[in-house]
Order: structure tokens, then C-alpha cells, then sequence
């Protein structure tokens, strides 16, 4: 398909696709006359953005319902950005903003969120416990934390409308969000305006593997037997390592390991102070380590149930 750049040549087709959003049920923020003027606008931000030659039906309606300012009171579109790092408060903020659309059939209601672990196809997995309090409050319900936002919000909010709404979220996918709250009818000639359905169901986020070790694990390898032979190589070393360190502190500043020249470590040339990192080092390697193994299989014993014979 051949594609062109969008130039601000391009506003009145912009403003024109507001006016026909309107007249199909999406409600301006912005009085008509100003309509031009939003178009400018959207037409200056995204200048330069590759457009199909010719635009498809979607093109002049996807960048009204996409610019720098919010033109719809019922409609918004969202940067489906990464989540990894989302807080509970973005995800309060997300929900929040897609209620607001039917504000007026839907008032005074608030959000929050909250992180839980629940049992997952995996294994436990954490989830955003959505909560909505005040007037029409709803059931709460999970979100999957993950590192795109799960959209079957939408589903989740149609389930819990007041009763006696008359309209519907619905949403288009682009590899962004555009959201609207319209009637059945007017969810139906939006879609044909775009060229593509927007959808009142939509799947969950498919849950993705955990890559850390479970509390089951941990308990199932600390219930391996210890590896004598390593310990009986590395408790040695480790005790050696810990003798010559305690010598040189006994003799006090300054200090001397294994006959070498008294140094103060103030003035310690770098191969005293590498040999005395290496004999710190191998007694956490070789003296801590098999106290911390030995700790871990008393812990898993102590957890392990007992069973009837």
C-alpha cells in the first residue's frame, strides 16, 4: 500500500470526521466553530506521520479521536504503554477514565486498586483488584498485571453498568486503546464510519508464565540432600581462609597475614588489600554458604507435613 506524510493541508478532512463523530453521538468538549481550529492542531502534532495514499475510512476519524487534547466527553484513547512498573494508582487512573464516559448515566462513582496474589495458571501471579465505591457501586474485580494494560476492563465495566444504562463501552485496537461509551446503534454506525467494529467484549490478557522460583520450589530443593562432597572440599578452605583473617586481627594494627610485611591499611599496597578480600570472600563462599544450606533444610523439615502411616 502507498503512503504519504500528513501536513497540516490536511485539517479540514480532520475537522470534517469531528463533525461526523458528533452526529453520530460522540459529544464535543468544543463548540463547532471551534472545530478548524482542533483540527490545526491535531493536524500539527502528528505532521510527518506516515498515512495511507490514499486514507483509508478510518484515517481522518482514528486522528480526531487521537490528538493532543481530549475533543469527546465519551470517547478517549490511551497509549497502551508498558505497565511493568504501573503503580496501583495508574491502574485506578485507567479505570477512572474509561467510567467517566458515562459519567452522566453513571455519577459519583469512585475507584481504587490494590496488588494481590492469586492463584494462577502457573502458579500464584499477581493481579490489580479493582474496587469501585459511591453511588453504583459494582463488584470488584481483576486486572492482569502485566507489561500492557488488560482491556477486558471493558467487558468487565459492561458487566457492571447501572441498571437502566442505555449504552455500552466499546473499543478499538490499533496497538493503542480507543474507548467509547455509545448506544448499541451508534457503536454500530461508528464502526462503519471507521471501516472496523469496535467491541463491547473483549478477551483477558493472556496470563504469561512467572519467571521467578515459587516458595514450593524453594522448599523442594531444600529438601535435596546436602552435597557432602562440596562441603567437605569448600568447609577447608573456608576455615583456613577465617583463621588467617582472625590471626591478623588479633595482632592489631598494624596487620600481617601469613608472615608478610606489617602494613596499616591506610597505606596497604593493592596486594595486601586484594589477599585480605580474598580470604573475606572465601569465608562467605565456603563458611556461609553451607550454614545458609544447612539453615534452609531445617526450615523446609519444620514446614514438611507429616504423614499417616
Amino acid at each position: 500500500m502507498a503512503s504519504r506524510e500528513l501536513s497540516t493541508h490536511d485539517a479540514p478532512k480532520i475537522a470534517a470526521a469531528i463533525s461526523q463523530l458528533a452526529k453520530i453521538g460522540l459529544r464535543p468538549l468544543y463548540p463547532d466553530e471551534e472545530f478548524p481550529a482542533l483540527a490545526q492542531d491535531i493536524a500539527e502534532e502528528f505532521e510527518g506521520t506516515g498515512i495511507p495514499d490514499p486514507p483509508l475510512p478510518l484515517t481522518w476519524f482514528d486522528l480526531a479521536l487521537t490528538g493532543p487534547e481530549k475533543v469527546f466527553a465519551n470517547a478517549v484513547h490511551f497509549q497502551d504503554h508498558c505497565f511493568d512498573v504501573a503503580g496501583e494508582e495508574d491502574y485506578a487512573g485507567v479505570v477512572a477514565s474509561i467510567m467517566a464516559l458515562a459519567e452522566e448515566e453513571w455519577p459519583s462513582a469512585t475507584v481504587s486498586a490494590s496488588s494481590v496474589q492469586r492463584q494462577g495458571r502457573y502458579g500464584p501471579i499477581r493481579r490489580i483488584e479493582i474496587v469501585i465505591h459511591g453511588e453504583g457501586s459494582a463488584p470488584s474485580f481483576d486486572l492482569i498485571a502485566d507489561k500492557d494494560f488488560d482491556w477486558s476492563v471493558v467487558t468487565l465495566l459492561n458487566e457492571r453498568l447501572p441498571s437502566g444504562a442505555t449504552g455500552r463501552f466499546a473499543a478499538f485496537f490499533d496497538g493503542d486503546a480507543t474507548i467509547v461509551y455509545l448506544k448499541p446503534e451508534q457503536i454500530a454506525a461508528l464502526g462503519k464510519l471507521f471501516g472496523y467494529d469496535f467491541v463491547t467484549d473483549v478477551e483477558p490478557l493472556e496470563e504469561r508464565p512467572q519467571w521467578h522460583i515459587s516458595r514450593e520450589t524453594a522448599d523442594a530443593g531444600s529438601s535435596r540432600p546436602l552435597p557432602l562432597w562440596a562441603l567437605a572440599i569448600g568447609l577447608p578452605i573456608g576455615l583456613f581462609a577465617a583463621s588467617q583473617l582472625a590471626a591478623m586481627m588479633l595482632r592489631g594494627a598494624p596487620y600481617a597475614i601469613s608472615g608478610a610485611s606489617r602494613v596499616a591499611f591506610a597505606t596497604a599496597p593493592l596486594e595486601f588489600l586484594f589477599l585480605v578480600a580474598m580470604y573475606l570472600g572465601s569465608v562467605a563462599l565456603f563458611l556461609g554458604g553451607p550454614v545458609y544450606l544447612i539453615v534452609r533444610k531445617l526450615r523446609a523439615a519444620r514446614r514438611s507435613p507429616v504423614r499417616a502411616a
